[in-house]
């Protein structure tokens, strides 16, 4: 190892050999490594920990938030529900809502939204009377076409031919 790297952490060197090799006096040597190390393991140490209790709060708090927008969601889904209407609910950032539910549910927002009424339309098409312009309206679609054009998108048959599939 060239004397460079003895000099920048402060370990012996020894000029005397011809070759330039690492003093023979390991106590020496011991004795300096173990002294840099405890210098550079209680910072360290102190970062870890700070870090750690730092994620142990944010893996709390992410799942109150996480839970609190399931919440806002399943209570309100027969509107339409978007991330600025969550984030100013629940006091933060449109970004921070975002990325939190997409990396928590693997989905958007919108799209956990469309499911659940979509999923909820399946069912009231199901077990209810209302017809198919009843059931849109109940789930806050504003026009009975889109919601027949996104449910024949999604399960790949009308409302109508599922409601009558289903009776």
């Amino acid at each position: 190892m060239p004397y460079r790297f003895y000099t920048q952490y402060n370990l012996p060197y020894c000029r005397s050999t011809s070759q330039g090799r690492l003093c023979q006096d390991r106590s020496l040597l011991y004795r300096c490594c173990i002294a840099k190390i405890v210098i550079i393991e209680t910072p360290v140490v102190f970062m870890l920990e700070s870090y750690l209790e730092m994620a142990k709060v944010n893996l709390i708090m992410g799942d109150d938030l996480y839970s609190s927008v399931l919440q806002y969601i399943s209570s309100n889904h027969n509107i339409r529900v978007t991330a600025g209407m969550i984030s100013e609910e629940l006091g933060c950032s449109v970004s921070t809502v975002s990325h939190m539910f997409k990396r928590r549910s693997g989905s958007s927002i919108s799209e956990y939204v469309e499911k659940l009424r979509l999923d909820e339309a399946k069912w009231l098409l199901k077990q209810s009377m209302l017809s198919v312009t009843e059931v849109s309206a109940s789930l806050g679609f504003c026009n009975p076409a889109y919601f027949a054009h996104v449910f024949k998108n999604k399960f790949g048959v009308s409302p109508k031919e599922y409601k009558r599939l289903n009776k």
